[in-house]
C-alpha cells in the first residue's frame, strides 16, 4: 500500500530525524511520497529558493520506492495571532498544499493510501473529495505545547487534527496519555535507531574526526542538539569533575550567547557543530561514555531520545538523568542519576566497569529497537483497523 508521509521535516536536511527515519524504512517494500514542509515565500526570498514548484525526485541513497515532494510555497503566517486573518492565511495555504496532493494523487494514480502526517498540523486536518485516503494516521514526535515555532497554534490545531485523524501514533508514552484526552486509537510507536549503521562503531576501525584529532584523553559525548532541554549546570559540574576527561558536543547549539560563552569557557568542552548522521560512529567509536543530560520537566517528560538506541548499538555505558517513563525502559542497562553530583560519578562508574560481555548486552538491546521493528509495529497497528491489510 502506497503512503503519503506529510512531514514538518525537510528530507533534505533531517537525515536523523524519527519521520525520516521510519518513512526510509517503509519505503523498503512500499512506495513512500514524503511531502516536506512547505516553505514560505518569505524563506524563499532569504533562502534564494528554487522558483520550481511540485518537484518530485528520488534522493540518492535511499530505496527506490521513496520519493520526496516539494509542495507549493505558502504564506508566512505563523507568527500572527488568532483570528479572522490567521484563519484566512491558513485556508489558503491549505489549498496551495492540496494542490501538491492532488496533483501527486493524479500523476502516480494513488487509489489505496495511507495519509500519514508527522507533527505538522497546519496542515491537512481535513481533506478534499480528490483526495481520499483509506486511512489518515496523525504522528506527534513531541509535546507541541513546548516546541519552538509551532506553539503558538500548534496545541489548539494538534487537538483537531487527533480528533478527526482515524489513528494517533506518539514517540513517547506521556505523548499518548496527553494525546488520549481527544480519541481512543491513540497508540505508542517510540522511536529508534539505524541499528547498522551505529554498529560499525564496534566492528570498523575509523580515524578520528578531525575536530578531535587533537584529543589524547577519555570522552565524554552527547550527540544532539544543545538547547533547552538540557541542564547546563550539570553540564559544567561534568567538565569540573572530570577535567581529566574531554566534554565533546556533537551537534548544534540553540543557547543564549552569555551561556555559551561560559561553556566555551572550560577547556575540555569542544563543540562540533551539526554533523551528519553517518559521521556519528566515528565520534561514538572513540569516547568512553555517552550521556543524556537533559533536565527533568514537563518537556522531557515526553520524549523518547533518538540516541539512547544509537549510544547502545555502538556498545557505549550511558548515564543520564531519569526525565521520562520512556528512558526508564533501559534502567538495567545505564545508569539513571539526577543529582549532579551522582550524575558525575556514575560516568566514572561506567567508564571503570565497562566490559566486552556489557557491550554484548547494549547491542543486543539496541537491536529490538531498529527501524526494522517499528517499520514492523507501523503495519501491526494499521492492520487492527479494516480495509488495511
Amino acid at each position: 500500500m502506497d503512503l503519503i508521509w506529510f512531514s514538518l521535516d525537510r528530507a533534505e536536511n533531517k537525515y536523523s530525524s524519527t519521520s525520516f527515519s521510519l518513512a526510509k524504512e517503509l519505503a523498503k517494500t512500499n512506495r513512500v511520497f514524503y511531502v516536506d514542509n512547505p516553505i514560505t515565500y518569505a524563506e524563499a526570498y532569504r533562502m534564494r529558493a528554487s522558483t520550481k514548484e511540485n518537484i518530485t525526485s528520488s534522493l540518492v541513497d535511499l530505496p527506490a520506492n521513496f520519493y520526496s515532494i516539494t509542495p507549493h510555497k505558502t504564506l508566512p503566517i505563523n507568527w500572527m495571532k488568532d483570528g479572522k486573518l490567521y484563519r484566512l492565511g491558513s485556508k489558503i495555504n491549505n489549498y496551495l498544499v492540496t494542490l501538491t496532493l492532488q496533483k501527486l494523487i493524479a500523476d502516480y494514480r494513488l487509489k489505496d493510501f495511507i495519509f500519514v502526517n508527522v507533527f505538522n498540523p497546519f496542515y491537512g486536518r481535513s481533506f478534499s473529495s480528490r483526495i481520499k485516503p483509506t486511512r489518515s494516521v496523525y504522528y506527534s514526535v513531541d509535546d507541541i505545547r513546548y516546541s519552538p515555532h509551532v506553539k503558538i497554534h500548534g496545541p489548539r490545531l494538534e487537538q483537531e487534527i487527533v480528533e478527526s485523524y482515524d489513528i494517533t501514533l506518539t514517540t513517547s508514552k506521556q505523548l499518548q496519555i496527553l494525546l488520549k484526552q481527544f480519541s481512543s486509537n491513540v497508540h505508542y510507536l517510540p522511536n529508534a535507531a539505524d541499528i547498522s549503521l551505529f554498529k560499525t562503531a564496534i566492528s570498523r576501525s575509523y580515524n578520528r574526526p578531525e575536530d578531535i584529532a587533537h584529543v589524547t584523553t577519555p570522552i565524554i559525548i552527547y550527540t544532539g542538539h544543545v538547547d533547552l532541554r538540557v541542564d547546563v549546570d550539570l553540564l559544567k559540574a561534568i567538565a569540573h569533575r572530570h577535567q581529566d576527561k574531554t566534554l565533546l558536543l556533537v551537534g548544534p547549539i540553540s543557547l543564549d550567547q552569555n551561556t555559551l560563552d561560559e561553556l566555551k569557557s572550560f577547556p575540555n568542552i569542544i563543540f562540533t557543530g551539526s554533523k551528519k548522521l553517518e559521521l556519528l560512529p566515528a565520534y561514538l567509536q572513540h569516547a568512553s561514555c555517552g550521556i543524556i543530560p537533559f533536565k527533568r520537566n514537563t518537556l522531557t517528560k515526553s520524549i523518547y531520545p533518538l540516541k539512547i538506541n544509537e549510544y547502545l548499538a555502538a556498545g557505549l555505558p550511558v548515564v543520564s538523568t531519569n526525565f521520562s517513563e520512556d528512558i526508564r525502559q533501559f534502567e538495567n542497562i545505564i545508569s539513571l542519576r539526577d543529582l549532579a553530583e551522582e550524575f558525575v560519578g556514575a560516568i566514572e562508574m561506567e567508564i571503570d566497569e565497562n566490559s566486552e560481555d556489557k557491550k554484548a548486552v547494549r547491542i543486543k538491546v539496541a537491536e529490538s529497537n531498529s527501524w526494522t521493528a517499528r517499520a514492523d509495529s507501523f503495519w501491526k497497528i494499521i492492520s487492527h483497523y479494516k480495509n488495511v491489510e
